[in-house]
């Protein structure tokens, strides 16, 4: 079955790469009117999607190229890290304490928090962290431009299955009660999924993307679970004058992550049950598909479109995504 050229998906997941790398290093500078928590949360919302795509070129620059790249913005993200976790945990914080009978424990730990939060702003107005992220940023892309991008479709889809496979080893080897590492790494490569289907999506928008239905609840659910386990190892480590008024608190995070839990179990198990390459080789027939009866011009202005549309939404995306709230059920 014809699908797209290999040279069309080759420039155009280039072309959205650099549209992705723009766009946080616009955040990285900072725009007027944005407070620095939503900043650093469109930073590394912008990196991570940025690195998603990487992924997809891997095959096509050659792992020392890719190898390079990510890991400038993998540290890139890291300047900031710090100040995004007490970001999350005030935020889990201020939402827990909407509960009558976990506010007054948390208010003393919420002021402590807040001093942390302050020193990690401190730290990154007070050193180049802004000039070397910029700096790492503009590394990664040169590092891209000098290779020849020769991976086709078949190197987007071996991204795919990198992908998954990946997401599907945390979970099995984190065996029936998976930790906190193996949690994070299948969060990390469930969201490199959604984002690499959501850019495949972009490029036939009549494609259902099934999987990425699947994965939007078990990031979700991930994410918060992840928000908890911050929170509450912070008010564990403050070493509180009186922590045992915040037992009850504690208690209430372990029951909800839990929770939590169970229903990770249940949405990974439906995501992750098939083989990798069943997985990606019936999902790439389903999108191939899609494309089945567009003729080779529809097809390429579709690449085209989808790169501007992508370059587009990453804007609007990135100005119109709030931080996350650290609710809990």
């Amino acid at each position: 079955m014809k699908t797209l050229d290999d040279r069309d998906i080759d420039g155009a997941l280039l072309a959205v790469l650099y549209g992705q790398l723009d766009q946080v290093e616009l955040q990285v500078r900072g725009e007027p009117g944005v407070g620095w928590d939503e900043r650093v949360h469109r930073v590394r919302t912008g990196l991570k999607a940025s690195r998603a795509t990487l992924r997809l070129l891997r095959d096509g620059v050659g792992t020392r190229a890719w190898r390079e790249a990510n890991a400038a913005l993998r540290d890139a993200g890291r300047a900031f890290s710090d100040l995004r976790d007490w970001d999350v945990i005030l935020l889990v914080a201020r939402e827990l304490s909407r509960q009558r009978r976990l506010a007054p424990a948390l208010h003393e730990f919420e002021q402590t928090a807040l001093e942390c939060q302050r020193r990690s702003l401190d730290h990154i107005q007070s050193s180049d962290a802004v000039e070397r992220a910029l700096s790492l940023i503009g590394t990664a892309r040169n590092r891209v431009g000098l290779e020849e991008v020769r991976g086709g479709w078949d190197g987007a889809w071996h991204g795919v299955h990198r992908a998954y496979t990946l997401g599907r080893r945390a979970w099995t080897d984190g065996g029936s009660a998976p930790d906190v590492d193996h949690l994070h790494e299948l969060r990390k490569r469930s969201k490199d999924l959604r984002a690499q289907f959501q850019l495949f999506r972009a490029f036939a928008p009549r494609w259902p993307a099934r999987p990425e239905a699947q994965l939007e609840p078990l990031v979700d659910r991930l994410g918060d679970e992840r928000d908890l386990d911050l929170f509450g190892l912070a008010v564990r480590r403050a070493a509180l004058p009186e922590l045992g008024r915040v037992g009850p608190v504690l208690e209430y995070v372990d029951a909800t992550r839990r929770r939590m839990l169970c229903e990770v179990k249940s949405l990974v198990t439906k995501l992750y049950g098939e083989d990798p390459r069943t997985f990606v080789e019936r999902t790439r027939s389903d999108f191939e598909g899609t494309l089945a009866d567009r003729g080779w011009f529809v097809r390429r202005f579709a690449v085209m479109t989808a790169v501007t549309a992508l370059a587009t939404a990453a804007v609007l995306c990135l100005a119109g995504q709030a931080a996350p709230a650290g609710q809990t059920p």
